[in-house]
């Protein structure tokens, strides 16, 4: 049975998500629809980017990921189908993809300009129902991606900031901040590794001095602010029991430094 998942910033407010599945299941009945999160914050790339990075690859292969966080909807931007080895995404061209491009090799990307595969009544402001709704669909069912784009060699990327690395010392930036107000970075445990960092490091951010790794948010009491290693592995700034990013007033683009004591 196939999977397609669905990651926006709709919301649960709105029918918008729902409306996605509806033509979904209304093409191909069969399929498994999860929704990895439609809470992203709106128009917020970088944090659908990260996301999706920290998820789609925990799902089985021949798994379609659609994505739709789309400041751009209507305009000339274009939409993206990308085949990995084991995977399909469904993206706005908007850099949505930059760490799906960075991690994974052999992309074969194609744009969408097949409109016999979009549904009839083409609306200017939700692509979403329209567009990827439909496509993810009848790709669900095998349609080949040439019948539903052409081949595409200038897909946007680079959004992600890399980290300065310099020998033990590392620079960043915080990416993502997640429900619980820890802090994400652009840090990964390789940069770490690579920079001799180990878990006696010292981490500067927002004027404050953390010391050490932790291995878990109880290492401390709680309101306490600590580092770690996230899930998805990069240098997380979090507090026990409350949010790193209220009490540090920090967030997405905040910089971050972390070096050996």
């Amino acid at each position: 049975m196939k999977i397609i998942t669905l990651l926006t910033d709709f919301g649960t407010q709105d029918g918008y998500a729902g409306t996605m599945k509806g033509v979904i299941l209304g093409i191909n009945p069969h399929v498994t629809i999860i929704d990895i999160s439609h809470e992203i914050p709106k128009w917020d790339i970088k944090a659908a980017a990260f996301v999706l990075h920290s998820a789609y690859r925990y799902f089985p292969s021949g798994t379609i990921h659609v994505i739709v966080v789309d400041p751009g909807v209507g305009s000339e931007r274009e939409i993206l189908a990308v085949q990995t080895k084991d995977y399909l995404f469904l993206a706005p061209d908007n850099e949505l993809l930059s760490l799906i491009f960075e991690h994974e090799r052999d992309c074969m990307v194609y744009r969408m300009t097949h409109r016999e595969k979009y549904l009839a009544d083409l609306s200017q402001t939700f692509h979403g129902r329209d567009i990827f709704a439909p496509v993810a669909a009848y790709l669900s069912k095998n349609v080949p991606l040439s019948e539903i784009g052409e081949p595409y060699q200038d897909a946007v990327c680079g959004l992600i900031p890399k980290p300065k690395m310099d020998l033990n010392k590392v620079a960043g930036e915080i990416v993502y901040q997640d429900g619980f107000g820890n802090l994400i970075s652009n840090i990964s445990k390789y940069d770490l590794a690579e920079s001799g960092i180990s878990e006696n490091a010292v981490i500067s951010i927002k004027g404050k001095t953390i010391h050490g790794l932790r291995t878990s948010y109880s290492s401390l009491s709680a309101g306490e602010l600590l580092a770690l290693i996230s899930s998805a592995g990069f240098l997380e700034i979090a507090c026990n029991k409350c949010s790193a990013a209220d009490i540090l007033q920090a967030g997405a683009g905040t910089k971050v430094v972390i070096r050996t004591s």
